[in-house]
């Protein structure tokens, strides 16, 4: 009898401990799913086993971590702290761990993180807290495991890891990205950012000299995504850019990126980089360096994380503020490039410098693209229900591409009436195109036609017209790629170099086509 009691008193000590793992686990697993946009019964069926796949990982994770006690009681308080922490910064305010975000932390940049706590984050902490504890504690009290059930408990473990492994190599960062991987993968972002920083680049231009005497802005829009043809001024068939076909612009509707996702495409635009010489993205100083060299204050005002491959670049400038740090690609907010238009005006009016080169980086029509447009400017419908793209219509898809297009065209005329009256011009750049149901294909970063479509145009203040007598219309009908940015800008700053390839530069006479 005392032995059936004492195996009953064991067997609940176990029940108890799995059953605190598995609520523990949903609770973290579900922070990913709560705010997601579903579009019917499939695509409810589909997130669900998203959750389950993920939920069985954070299970695995945990299980392998309690086969020892020793190493569940030194390593597990922090593992369920980091976990239960991220998951809660979901919940309550949104916010997904990045790279960015770490570097706050680690910089301890206490204005900054000081925003992300309130009374609500103290209370849930206070309750993450117990709960710890008390695995701790059942933990703690579970008899001693034997080697057989230690090597058992491992392997199925194991095997609860392995669908969500399988599942992230067939969709790249499905399940990675998520909390509380997402940590995992924010970590190793903000340490290749690091050792990128510490990389030396080659000095180019050393020569390089301003000839403008004049107070002058240039100004460079990364843009996310954006195709030529989805733009009304370029001809198409919707009325996507209704203000900018107002404006004086210079569009270079043959233009093509060299590659079909962020991470490799700005380094190439910010840089010499060309087809012939890839390697100068990495070992080469960029388009930032030059413009510090010559006098500008330079000032990089961000929507989106930057990836490690840029990263470094981005804060070689004199001024970097990210205005989304705490939103990734998989974050489930309305995220705009109103951001940037906040804040824009005092770089633009307030810093005292004459010259001035201001980098804008867009999220642009980056998917999920209902979130890239606010609700008063969506006026294509009807327009995508679900973050799952393969359950909307091709319609739909491309109605909400195209109002993120709309949206965009908006965002650059607001820019350029901050510029107008002064000596300025603006270059915007897309990354890279958009594949929008051609071949069955959507969004980017793999391999077709539609993918180096990159929208490229140019606007001038007619201050900056008369001041330098430049007219770009007669290459606006060649062929052109992204590798031109770096001499188009080198010229619209005025800035003479042994570097400067005048036959690469959109605004030059001499320019020929790619």
């Amino acid at each position: 009898m005392v032995l059936k009691i004492s195996r009953l008193i064991r067997s609940s000590k176990q029940l108890h401990f799995c059953c605190a793992i598995i609520l523990l686990s949903i609770f973290i697993s579900l922070s990913n799913y709560f705010r997601i946009p579903i579009g019917g019964a499939s695509d409810f069926i589909k997130y669900a086993v998203h959750f389950v796949i993920l939920t069985l990982s954070v299970i695995g994770v945990l299980g392998i971590l309690s086969v020892s006690r020793r190493v569940f009681m030194i390593i597990g308080p922090v593992v369920i702290f980091l976990f239960a922490v991220s998951a809660s910064s979901l919940y309550l305010y949104n916010i997904t761990v990045t790279s960015e975000i770490i570097e706050v932390i680690f910089k301890t940049h206490w204005a900054v993180t000081k925003e992300f706590i309130g009374t609500s984050f103290v209370f849930l902490f206070v309750f993450l807290f117990i709960g710890l504890v008390f695995i701790m504690w059942l933990r703690l009290r579970l008899a001693r495991i034997q080697t057989q059930q230690k090597i058992l408990l491992f392997f199925v473990s194991l095997l609860l890891i392995f669908p969500a492994i399988a599942a992230n190599k067939k969709r790249y960062n499905t399940m990675i990205s998520r909390v509380p991987f997402s940590l995992i993968n924010a970590t190793k972002e903000y340490y290749l950012t690091l050792k990128n920083s510490q990389l030396e680049r080659k000095v180019i231009g050393e020569d390089a000299y301003c000839t403008n005497e004049d107070s002058v802005i240039v100004v460079l829009v990364l843009g996310e995504s954006l195709r030529n043809d989805h733009l009304s001024f370029n001809g198409y068939d919707k009325c996507t850019s209704p203000l900018l076909e107002k404006r004086r612009i210079y569009s270079f509707n043959k233009n093509r990126s060299l590659h079909t996702y962020t991470a490799a495409s700005i380094p190439q635009i910010l840089t010499r980089a060309d087809s012939m010489n890839l390697q100068r993205a990495y070992n080469e100083e960029s388009i930032i360096s030059l413009f510090k060299r010559v006098g500008y204050n330079t000032v990089w005002l961000a929507n989106q994380v930057p990836d490690y491959t840029y990263a470094a670049l981005a804060k070689g400038s004199d001024i970097y503020l990210n205005l989304n740090a705490q939103n990734s690609d998989y974050s489930d907010a309305l995220s705009t490039d109103q951001n940037i238009l906040n804040v824009v005006d005092q770089h633009i009016n307030g810093i005292n410098y004459k010259k001035k080169f201001l980098i804008l980086h867009t999220l642009g029509s980056h998917w999920y693209y209902n979130y890239r447009c606010p609700l008063d400017m969506r006026i294509f419908y009807p327009i995508i229900n679900s973050r799952s793209f393969v359950d909307n219509s091709s319609e739909q898809m491309i109605n909400s591409y195209d109002n993120t297009v709309y949206f965009t065209d908006y965002f650059i005329d607001e820019i350029i009436s901050k510029l107008e009256g002064k000596n300025s011009i603006l270059i915007y750049v897309s990354d890279h195109g958009e594949s929008l149901g051609e071949d069955g294909k959507w969004l980017h970063a793999t391999n077709h036609e539609s993918l180096y479509n990159a929208a490229c145009f140019i606007w001038m203040s007619d201050r900056y017209i008369r001041r330098y007598g430049l007219n770009p219309h007669q290459n606006t009908s060649k062929r052109t790629n992204t590798s031109s940015i770096f001499h188009t800008l080198l010229q619209a700053g005025g800035i003479q170099s042994n570097i400067l390839e005048m036959n690469k530069s959109l605004l030059s006479d001499d320019f020929c086509q790619y």
